[in-house]
């Protein structure tokens, strides 16, 4: 008994001691000096929670959370957590506190894992000692210092509580000389005995360092190597960071990016990365110092090089920074990724993009509008730099654009699109086409406007890159065949056309691209009557269309497709006489184009010779019948003029398609009245279009002629009207007359005027 109660006052002793009065702290400094001091002491007493030393972890914690930890502090806290003199409630507390207001020294993270190899903290504090690790990874000082450890971390992947983080932890500081057989064998083992997916993430950046020493087949189609677990702790890290930065920016910062280089949503170089890892500080002291391999072959660190001249000098021999992110505001890291032949290099690009795209855009718990359009911001300078399509961001708007609701991100998602590479048409139109057309139908006219000219950019991405390129990737695939059956020891053939080359599947490109024309013409009928003809959106489906008529003059690809009916009629009985005249203009270059590619000499594939000759003569007969409607309708007055419509369809039915003023019967215009006055109702001089410029030129009254009182009086001066609508900046219909109407040079009423086609 005595000795019992002499146990029980030693107690209270030590109690009475840690409350006294030296815990009445105010600062933040005075706390992590207390905490220290006590927990330096030469005792095998534990400190026990009291009111007094839970006052102190408060203070910590909430200046932690308001403005953060300067690295001295943090590493004072991580030898208090390692020292085991406080109650596992309280170094979990203080864990969770480590948040630094601008870099984790890499000292304090080697202590950290030094503390591990001890037994004073269980294994649940060592988990948690590396998920803080993995929270903080990206304001990490010198990474160069914890890659030491590599080896040492290893040796505890044993440990199951461990496992997670570690194994991704692993995966952030994997290079390649780190891939080691005995570290395979060891994975896989704990893989056959109980599969894990952060496991088979680990295994994954091995196999894509050396694919030749990991035999299992990893199915790319996972979602998540790693599980998230600190999201709230991650957005605090990330708060108190950008709270701190100073405003400043990148010397290779993509223009027009963001002001602040702490707000720059980039992560570690990881397949899997953690979506909250968001911040990327200054690349300052991140591999700082010129490494030797094992081969002696020194490498030279991304942060050293400051010209292009330098650049050049050391293209072969770079360090490339743990976090791959950077690459997407580092412009020296995009040239070296253009110009590189190392295929693992984009792959490791693409798995990381793959993730964050998930995680800040599919995964319903992050939402988060700003920093997603900070992410698709680098995310388009970064393709337009490159001007290829990513296979990562198609696959990611394939999963994404059926639940958008097309606004949000609307630029921004519509520059992605436009840079799509191209597919069988099947396929594009399951992955892009198919929601798009659900948006555009119930979506105003302004959100139709700017769909049609993203399909536009991608027509001319089509034409002039993505067509190219498959044909290149197709002929450079059938290269690497004839290699391998001959058994050809040469070098593997690169990409010389594309930085995320893929194995491509033989299919009709051509065919794609005359599928997605007839796909865009046919929603931009139902658009145009949705929207009464609106001019703006008419404006857009003509841009639309002029790319069409450039296919082959502009971009070599020999197709010829000329709108539907619908498209045309609409816009030749336009309100506006803008529209008319950009439609002269149409006529025009698609006459041209005709030409051309009749005369065309370019070798061919016989599919393309198909679709060439298919295009072409189906689309003649609806051309010459559009033209001959145009000129008898505003130059010629015949437009009802149904004997002569109907003897040359007659006449020859291949080159003339039914006229859609033959629709309406002679009974039908024998009521309406006069048919001379009919047919010049639309005509240059009386279209409703043209009555403004009409009254515009009467009431100036050219050659002093004052019998000029109605539009019917210039019938004997459309010449003249020609050249007052070129000075009024109406082009395309002087150059449509000139173009496909022969006149002779009397002015008589019954001048004889012939179209050629």
């Amino acid at each position: 008994m005595p000795s019992r109660m002499g146990k029980r006052k030693n107690t209270d002793n030590l109690r009475r001691r840690a409350e006294g009065p030296e815990y009445n702290v105010v600062t933040v400094e005075e706390a992590v000096d207390l905490l220290s001091r006590k927990c330096s002491e030469q005792t095998l007493v534990r400190l026990q929670l009291s009111a007094s030393l839970k006052t102190v972890i408060d203070l910590i914690e909430r200046t932690a959370s308001e403005k953060g930890l300067c690295p001295d502090h943090i590493d004072q806290l991580v030898d208090v957590i390692g020292s085991s003199k406080l109650p596992k409630i309280i170094n979990h507390r203080l864990i969770r506190s480590l948040i630094p207001s601008s870099v984790v020294p890499g000292m304090s993270v080697v202590k950290s894992v030094s503390w591990m190899t001890t037994d004073n903290i269980g294994s649940d504090t060592k988990a948690l000692f590396l998920r803080w690790i993995l929270v903080v990874f990206n304001h990490i000082d010198s990474k160069d210092i914890l890659h030491r450890l590599y080896s040492f971390l290893f040796l505890f992947i044993n440990y199951s509580a461990m496992r997670s983080p570690l194994c991704h932890l692993l995966y952030l500081l994997t290079r390649k000389e780190d891939v080691k057989s005995f570290r395979i064998q060891t994975l896989l083992k704990i893989h056959k005995s109980s599969p894990q997916p952060h496991v088979l993430g680990l295994l994954s950046i091995y196999k894509l360092f050396c694919p030749h020493l990991v035999a299992i087949s990893i199915v790319r189609s996972r979602k998540v190597f790693f599980p998230q677990l600190d999201r709230v702790w991650s957005a605090k890290v990330r708060k108190v960071i950008v709270a701190n930065a100073p405003i400043h920016s990148f010397p290779e910062d993509p223009a027009d990016v963001l002001p602040r280089p702490a707000d720059f949503y980039c992560g570690p170089t990881a397949k899997r990365q953690r979506p909250d890892q968001t911040v990327v500080p200054v690349n300052q002291n991140m591999a700082d110092i010129v490494r030797v391999t094992e081969n002696n072959r020194r490498l030279v660190p991304l942060s050293q090089i400051k010209t292009f001249d330098q650049l050049l000098q050391n293209i072969d021999r770079f360090e490339m920074p743990c976090q791959i992110g950077y690459m997407l505001i580092n412009r020296n890291m995009q040239y070296i990724l253009s110009s590189c032949c190392d295929r693992v290099l984009p792959m490791r690009v693409s798995y990381w993009l793959n993730h964050m795209l998930y995680e800040e855009f599919l995964n319903t718990y992050s939402s988060n509008e700003a920093r997603q359009e900070q992410l698709l911001r680098l995310v388009v300078n970064f393709s337009e730099f490159l001007q290829e399509g990513i296979p990562v961001f198609d696959n990611f708007l394939s999963r994404y654009l059926p639940i958008w609701n097309g606004h949000v991100h609307q630029k921004l998602i519509f520059k992605l699109i436009s840079r799509c590479r191209l597919y069988p048409f099947v396929e594009l139109n399951e992955m892009i086409f198919e929601p798009l057309r659900q948006l555009f139908f119930c979506s105003s006219v302004y959100f139709k406007c700017q769909l049609i000219a993203c399909f536009t950019e991608l027509l001319q991405n089509f034409a002039l890159f993505e067509y190219p390129r498959y044909k290149y990737t197709l002929q450079l695939q059938v290269q690497r065949e004839l290699q391998l059956q001959h058994g050809s020891t040469s070098e593997y053939l690169p990409d010389l056309c594309s930085v995320f080359s893929q194995e491509v599947e033989e299919f009709s490109a051509l065919g794609t691209i005359q599928d997605f024309i007839r796909f865009v013409d046919t929603i931009c009928v139902v658009g145009l009557q949705q929207e009464n003809s609106n001019l703006l959106l008419g404006y857009c489906v003509l841009n639309f269309f002029e790319q069409v008529a450039g296919l082959y003059n502009l971009s070599n690809v020999p197709l010829f497709h000329v709108p539907s009916a619908g498209i045309w009629y609409l816009c030749l009985f336009h309100h506006s006489a803008m529209i008319i005249a950009r439609l002269c203009g149409l006529v025009c270059k698609y006459r041209e184009a005709y030409a051309a590619l009749r005369s065309c000499n370019q070798k061919l594939t016989e599919d393309e010779q198909i679709i060439k000759k298919l295009s072409l003569h189906q689309s003649i007969g609806v051309i010459n019948t559009y033209m001959t409607d145009m000129c008898d309708m505003l130059w010629r007055n015949r437009s009802f003029d149904m004997r002569r419509k109907s003897g040359e369809a007659m006449f020859t039915k291949s080159k003339f398609t039914e006229s859609v003023f033959c629709l309406i019967k002679p009974e039908m215009l024998s009521q309406l009245g006069d048919q001379g006055h009919l047919n010049t109702c639309f005509a240059i001089y009386k279209n409703r279009a043209f009555l403004g410029f009409s009254y515009k030129f009467l009431k100036s009254n050219p050659g002093g002629n004052s019998h000029l009182v109605n539009p019917a009086a210039l019938k004997q001066y459309k010449e003249v009207f020609l050249e007052f609508l070129d000075q009024e900046h109406i082009h395309g219909i002087s150059e449509f007359v000139r173009t496909c109407i022969r006149r002779n040079t009397s002015t008589s009423d019954n001048t004889k005027e012939k179209d050629s086609v």
